[in-house]
């Protein structure tokens, strides 16, 4: 038996509790979407919406997150996760316009996030699990930055650069 796309199991642990606690919320929240088929109307629209919205902001938080961590290891694909971060980003960007504009295609964009879902965070997100578990445990801190208490990174440094890849400010 397989484990559904949008529940959660331990093999999809990447072996950093608040990194994997933000994977658990993005994933419910495209469960949670998924979940929107169901419904019909206005309502599944304003739910849809407020559901998209939330994955939007949960996703920046996670990637600024997910960027001072691999940051502060020195893992050598930084910037293709920066550049799918961004592609991600827009992606909701684009869904967020469409429904909005009441010119959004339900299974394409269920399609859209379950995609995404498998192969960022259970292909892409795996490869630096092995960087992550060669690296002393991260001190959190009250502000949950992730970062090792030698890094320099803050969560105001990165912003999107004019070639869409992330720059340190």
């Amino acid at each position: 038996m397989t484990t559904p796309i949008h529940i959660w199991s331990d093999s999809f642990s990447v072996g950093h509790a608040l990194l994997d606690a933000q994977h658990r919320r993005m994933l419910g929240l495209c469960r949670q979407i998924e979940d929107t088929a169901l419904l019909h109307g206005p309502e599944a629209l304003s739910v849809t919406h407020i559901l998209l919205l939330e994955l939007q902001q949960s996703s920046q938080e996670h990637f600024k997150t997910e960027y001072r961590i691999l940051h502060s290891i020195g893992y050598p694909h930084l910037q293709d996760e920066i550049a799918e971060h961004i592609e991600f980003q827009n992606m909701l960007s684009r869904l967020l316009y469409q429904l909005k504009h009441a010119r959004s295609d339900d299974a394409a964009m269920r399609r859209l996030l379950s995609e995404w879902t498998l192969e960022h965070l259970f292909d892409r997100d795996m490869k630096y699990k092995p960087f992550l578990s060669a690296r002393p445990p991260f001190d959190v801190g009250a502000a949950g930055s992730g970062l090792h208490p030698a890094a320099g990174a803050s969560p105001e440094s990165v912003s999107p650069g004019a070639t869409g890849r992330a720059i340190l400010t």
